[in-house]
């Protein structure tokens, strides 16, 4: 993963004080949807950002988290762990936000964001983030809180996105996301990890996925009967293009297993569905 989770200097635009409650090990995998004022957002889609994401002001990020439901809202503080009375006095907590893309389509503003906790403990810093959508249609901005995968208040899977490109539908565009994911969290020692990178698809403005899949897994079995053991599997992606749009993907999967080829190699071919604006599995091959 070109992005670990134990990083220095990152944004601590609002922190709390190290109350630890503990309640998690990471933010909560919500879904939600609530109205802004269009004055007091506007300024989102004035930055610009794509390859390279843009922290947004500090007074701006806690508006938008202050909108969000108290479950998400709080998640950040929850997912204080305490280590212990001498760690106390260095102990912070933060969110922030990401500005990974911008557009205008359609008379509609999209800004790509994600929301980051990051917890700081002395000498280990970890964070996780959720994606979130801010729409403006001149009238009314509304921010989509995106969950991606099931909520799991002891899993310690942490997430980091990134944008990669966009490509245009009909109804706005399609806009591919690099999921990066690890278990590798300080709360626990040894045991087995799992890290990996996922493609979405997501469609814009609905917020709803296109295509998912993992690019990229690496699992790491600690002390089975055999011994420790690596399972690493990698996906060669291509695209079937028609101008601007996307009309198919294509991944070829490969695995090896403690640094051995293992078979069979699986290619999966997705179509686009223009009605329904999603990508549907016409067929998979295992060689």
């Amino acid at each position: 993963m070109r992005t670990p989770h134990t990083l220095l200097g990152l944004y601590f635009l609002f922190a709390g004080a190290p109350a630890f409650r503990g309640n998690r090990l990471n933010l909560p995998q919500v879904s939600a949807e609530v109205k802004l004022k269009q004055a007091e957002v506007q300024s989102v889609f004035d930055l610009r950002a794509d390859k390279d994401a843009q922290a947004l002001p500090g007074g701006l990020t806690q508006l938008i988290v202050d909108s969000l439901p108290t479950n998400f809202r709080n998640g950040c503080q929850d997912m204080v762990l305490d280590f212990g009375s001498d760690a106390i006095p260095k102990t912070t907590w933060a969110w922030s936000a990401m500005l990974l893309h911008t557009e205008t389509n359609r008379s509609v503003q999209s800004a790509l964001l994600t929301l980051r906790c990051t917890v700081h403990v002395p000498e280990v810093t970890y964070f996780d983030e959720r994606f979130a959508l801010l729409l403006n249609n001149g009238q009314e901005s509304v921010l989509k809180l995106v969950a991606l995968d099931k909520d799991c208040t002891n899993c310690t899977t942490l997430y980091h996105f990134e944008f990669r490109r966009r490509f245009g539908t009909d109804n706005g565009y399609l806009a591919e996301l690099a999921v990066e994911y690890t278990t590798d969290h300080p709360c626990c020692d040894g045991g087995d990890r799992d890290s990996g990178r996922r493609l979405v698809l997501m469609a814009i403005p609905s917020a709803a996925v296109a295509l998912t899949f993992e690019e990229e897994t690496y699992h790491y079995s600690y002390a089975d009967e055999n011994g420790d053991g690596e399972t690493q599997c990698n996906s060669v992606v291509t695209y079937k293009r028609n101008g601007d749009s996307l009309q198919g993907v294509t991944s070829k999967t490969s695995c090896k297993e403690d640094g051995e080829i293992r078979r069979p190699v699986t290619v999966n071919h997705y179509l686009w569905n223009r009605s329904k604006e999603v990508f549907v599995e016409s067929h998979n091959v295992r060689r």
